[in-house]
């Protein structure tokens, strides 16, 4: 999977893998993933009975999401580690930074990702097909009036946690000479410094409106207001696509231009 992942960076993102073995820190930080891969599924009871398999049903979509934002944050780790191939200490130090904000945060990321999946669930139902549901889950998960502690509390983490990567990313810029990143490293690398701030951003709009709603409507904006991940994952995937295409227009035209012609032979 590694060399697959490997030639993945190499080819679509014109990268000389700098990190092609798995070094100390990489293996530690995988291991630190597993246990909080683990701690999500242990997270729950396991089932005596069908009615609480059915009730454990329920926790499959908001589960799936966990994994995938687990899964997302290991990808971009994994990019870093393969790309550059550093260990030094400013590496060392932030890398401890990340692995401990991601495992205070499992835990909340269950509990809030659970709770938001209901909370939409029982707007879908009540907008569409029962205008008096009521959902007992709700009720047994949370004081409304905690709510704008968690968001805050939560969202601050997952900023955090990209902004540790991002700060990764850009402390492999600062070093590009030693690195010896040529000039599609570099944008490349611009480019991943650019998403990462994407994804920090939507949970820091998600704080700033827990206050600017209030109490009694921050929390509901706040959780909504994670839904602004698509259009702005979609406009900086456009603009990335044709800042690569413009750079990769230019490369091709200096190269054919440095070429020797039939008349230079």
């Amino acid at each position: 999977m590694r060399s697959y992942l490997s030639e993945y960076h190499l080819k679509n993102f014109g990268f000389k893998l700098r990190g092609t073995q798995i070094t100390r820190v990489e293996g530690f930080s995988d291991s630190v993933f597993a246990i909080a891969i683990t701690l999500l599924i242990f997270a729950n009871q396991v089932p005596k009975n069908y009615a609480l398999i059915r009730e454990s049903m329920q926790d499959i979509i908001p589960f799936g999401l966990c994994i995938a934002l687990l899964i997302s944050l290991w990808y971009s780790h994994f990019g870093f580690f393969v790309r550059y191939g550093l260990e030094d200490a400013k590496t060392v130090a932030l890398n401890t930074v990340f692995l401990f904000l991601l495992l205070i945060y499992v835990f909340p990321l269950k509990f809030l990702t659970t709770f938001l999946y209901e909370v939409y669930r029982w707007l879908f139902i009540r907008w569409w097909f029962d205008p008096t549901y009521q959902s007992e889950r709700l009720g047994e998960m949370f004081d409304y009036g905690d709510m704008p502690e968690l968001m805050v509390f939560y969202s601050s983490g997952i900023a955090a946690i990209y902004l540790v990567i991002m700060f990764m990313y850009r402390h492999a810029l600062s070093l590009r000479t030693s690195l010896e990143l040529n000039e599609r490293e570099v944008f490349e690398t611009k480019m991943s410094i650019q998403s990462l701030l994407v994804m920090a951003l939507v949970p820091a709009i998600s704080v700033v409106m827990v206050f600017v709603g209030g109490r009694n409507y921050g929390p509901m904006i706040a959780g909504f207001s994670y839904f602004l991940y698509f259009p702005f994952i979609f406009i900086n995937l456009n603009i990335t696509e044709k800042k690569r295409k413009a750079l990769l227009t230019k490369m091709r035209q200096v190269a054919e231009s440095a070429a020797p012609t039939p008349l230079d032979s």
